[in-house]
């Protein structure tokens, strides 16, 4: 499947084209959409999270879970905003927050984004694992090395 914007190979779902940046779904200005809108992904944030730590974990990374589940009284035990995974490899950390398709990224998590970019750290929302492949694909292939076979 290719995207229909730019014509790059899509990855996973076929819903985001790391080429252009776009969703496929996503109709240039003054158009309708030429393709159909993507299946809905109905998994919790927690399967998302489990199945992309699983994916980058089979690419050689260590991923450190911080997933606090949610309290009653809002509470957690690490610092608001904090995300979901810590992704390291090879000389590389980056943050990954993982949402479902109707999740939303809170003022606290935004704070927290906006700090890693001004510091030069990367930190990511990801709502399917294979936004993270593909990330995982570019760092690898950036830094020399290969994806695992299938990837």
């Amino acid at each position: 499947m290719t995207c229909p914007h730019c014509g790059e190979p899509l990855m996973g779902l076929g819903t985001f084209c790391w080429a252009c940046k776009r969703y496929t779904d996503e109709a240039p200005k003054g158009e309708a959409a030429s393709t159909p809108a993507a299946v809905p992904d109905t998994r919790s944030e927690e399967d998302i999270r489990l199945a992309t730590r699983r994916a980058l974990e089979a690419h050689g990374w260590f991923v450190i879970d911080f997933e606090q589940g949610w309290r009653r009284d809002g509470s957690t035990r690490v610092v608001k905003g904090l995300p979901d995974l810590g992704i390291q490899g090879w000389g590389l950390w980056a943050w990954a927050e993982m949402k479902s398709a109707t999740g939303t990224h809170k003022p606290d998590q935004k704070a927290f984004a906006a700090q890693c970019a001004k510091d030069g750290i990367q930190c990511h929302l990801w709502r399917h694992e294979s936004e993270a492949i593909a990330w995982s694909n570019e760092q690898l292939k950036r830094m020399g090395r290969t994806p695992p076979p299938g990837r």
